[in-house]
């Protein structure tokens, strides 16, 4: 019984779910891996709210990659035999990451009201968080409250999406 009152609670949050889509692009084609971020942002002299959207492409540095590798395998023998010892393993490059895309898209309907960001929904206002400052270094923070994510994915054939989902 409590296994079905889960799984109807759960349906229920789904469909209650509102998701817009904020922004959608392609990219270029690119053989290396690709990193997306999507975060909050508002501006606190208009009190509009926008999202900033960071595509990064991981490219692999050769720079400190130390090629050809000599090979210093061979063989060594004591009293009980000759015995091969392995080369040693090459260093692996590193990945740097290059910003293919940066761009800040408004979100419609999302305002900030006294430091408070308020989304406002076909089934009315949605309290999406609130603006204040970080304990340590007392810079402004905007605190989420857990009702309002941004998700942004890439997909196979190489489209970036950011969708702004309501809970």
């Amino acid at each position: 019984m409590k296994v079905v009152l889960l799984l109807a609670l759960l349906i229920s949050s789904a469909i209650a779910a509102e998701k817009v889509t904020v922004f959608e692009s392609s990219l270029p084609m690119t053989r290396d891996y690709m990193e997306t971020d999507a975060r909050f942002y508002m501006d606190t002299q208009t009190g509009m709210g926008y999202a900033d959207i960071s595509v990064d492409e991981m490219r692999l540095d050769y720079n400190h990659y130390p090629y050809p590798i000599p090979r210093r395998g061979g063989m060594r023998c004591d009293r009980f035999g000759c015995y091969g010892y392995p080369t040693p393993m090459p260093p692996m490059p590193t990945r740097i990451p290059y910003r293919v895309l940066s761009k800040r898209v408004e979100i419609s309907n999302l305002n900030l009201v006294d430091k408070v960001m308020i989304y406002n929904d076909v089934n009315g206002e949605v309290n999406c968080g609130k603006l204040g400052t970080s304990r340590v270094l007392r810079r402004p923070t905007i605190y989420l409250s857990g009702k309002c994510t941004l998700k942004s994915y890439i997909t196979r054939n190489n489209r970036l999406v950011v969708d702004f989902i309501v809970k």
